[in-house]
C-alpha cells in the first residue's frame, strides 16, 4: 500500500511528537519519584522512658508536600511529649525533608505506630512509609523477696554557699536590732523630764556650773566646723539648766517663748531680755529649719548667755567662822 507524500510527513511528525512525549513523561516520573521512611532509636524500651521517632522523605525533586501530623489518639498507647519543626537540606542527589518526635509510655506491651502518609498539594498520595513496632517493657521484681519500705531522703551536706547565705541573713538580723536598740537609746537620753518633776539640784553655784559649760562650748568651735545645730542645741540647754539652777524654773520642757515670758517675769534688763531672744530665734531657725547663721550671729548668741548669766548670778553669801568673822 502505497501513501502519497503528504501523508508519509504527516505519519513521521506523529512519530516524533509521541516519542518526545513518551520521553518527557519518563524525566517527569523519574524527577518526581518519591521514597519516605520512618524509624525509630529503639524499638524497646521501659515503661516511661523516651524514644525518637524520625521521618524522612526523599526525592530528586520534591512538589508541594503535606506533612502527616501524627497525635496521641492515633498513636494508641503512646504519647506524643515533643514535636521537632520539619528540616529541609538539599544535596547533588535531591531534597531530603525529616521531622522528629519524641514518644513516651506508660503501659507495658507492643504497640504499633501506623504507615505515614506523604500527600502532595491535590491531595494525590505519593508515598507511605512502612508500619512500626514498639515494645515497652516493666521493670522485674522478684516477688520472692521480702517487701522493703521506702528509703529516706538522703541528708546533704550543707556547702559554703550555702552557710554563707545563712550568716548574712544572722549579720543582717544582728544589725537591724543593734540600729534599733541605739536608737530607743538615743530618744530615752534626749526625752526630758516630766513637767513639775524634781530633779536633784548641783552643790555649785548655778553661774559657775554655766560659766564652765560655756567656755566648754566655745573649745569645742562647733559652729567653726559647720555643726551649727549642735551648737545652738547646748547653748539653748546651758541657759535652760542655769534657769533651772537658779530659780527652780522647768525650762527644760518649756519653748522659747515659754522661756522668754519666764525672764520677763523675773523682771530682766530689757538688754539682756532682746539679747536672748533674738538667741533663741536664732536657734529655733536653725534646730528647724536648718538655717545658717553668720559668725557674728553665732559670737552674739553665745555673748547674750554669757552676759545674762554673769548679771543674774546670785550673790556669794559670807561663810561665818569662829570669833564671828566671815570671809567671802
Amino acid at each position: 500500500m502505497l501513501y502519497s507524500e503528504k501523508t508519509m510527513k504527516r505519519i513521521c511528525r506523529a512519530t516524533l511528537l509521541l516519542l518526545a512525549a513518551i520521553m518527557l513523561c519518563g524525566k517527569v516520573s523519574a524527577q518526581t519519584a518519591i521514597r519516605a521512611e520512618a524509624r525509630l532509636d529503639s524499638t524497646r524500651m521501659l515503661i516511661g522512658d523516651q524514644t525518637g521517632l524520625h521521618l524522612t522523605i526523599t526525592g530528586s525533586k520534591l512538589p508541594s508536600l503535606l506533612l502527616p501530623q501524627p497525635c496521641d489518639t492515633c498513636l494508641t498507647g503512646l504519647e506524643i511529649i515533643k514535636r521537632m519543626p520539619a528540616d529541609t537540606q538539599r544535596n547533588g542527589n535531591g531534597t531530603i525533608i525529616s521531622q522528629q518526635w519524641i514518644l513516651t509510655g506508660f503501659d507495658s506491651g507492643q504497640f504499633v505506630i501506623p504507615p505515614f502518609a506523604i500527600y502532595g498539594a491535590d491531595s494525590s498520595l505519593l508515598a507511605e512509609t512502612e508500619p512500626l513496632l514498639l515494645e515497652i517493657n516493666t521493670i522485674p521484681v522478684d516477688t520472692n523477696l521480702a517487701i522493703k519500705d521506702i528509703k529516706a531522703p538522703l541528708q546533704a551536706p550543707l556547702t559554703w554557699k550555702e552557710i554563707g547565705f545563712f550568716i548574712g541573713i544572722g549579720a543582717a538580723v544582728l544589725a537591724l536590732l543593734a540600729g534599733i536598740i541605739y536608737l530607743i537609746y538615743r530618744l530615752s537620753r534626749k526625752k526630758r523630764q516630766p513637767t513639775g518633776g524634781k530633779r536633784e539640784k548641783p552643790d555649785e553655784p548655778a553661774h559657775i556650773i554655766a560659766l564652765r559649760a560655756l567656755e566648754e562650748l566655745r573649745l569645742k568651735k562647733l559652729w567653726q566646723e559647720g555643726r551649727h545645730k549642735e551648737y545652738y542645741s547646748e547653748l539653748s540647754d546651758i541657759l535652760r539648766n542655769y534657769m533651772y539652777n537658779r530659780w527652780d524654773i522647768p525650762a527644760m520642757e518649756m519653748v522659747s517663748d515659754e522661756v522668754l515670758d519666764a525672764l520677763e517675769q523675773l523682771h530682766t534688763e530689757k538688754s539682756l531680755l532682746n539679747q536672748l531672744r533674738t538667741s533663741l530665734r536664732t536657734a529655733d531657725s536653725v534646730k528647724f529649719a536648718k538655717a545658717c547663721p553668720l559668725p557674728d550671729e553665732n559670737s552674739q548668741a553665745f555673748q547674750a548667755v554669757y552676759d545674762f548669766v554673769t548679771a543674774t548670778k546670785a550673790e556669794d553669801k559670807p561663810v561665818e567662822k569662829e570669833g564671828g568673822k566671815a570671809n567671802a
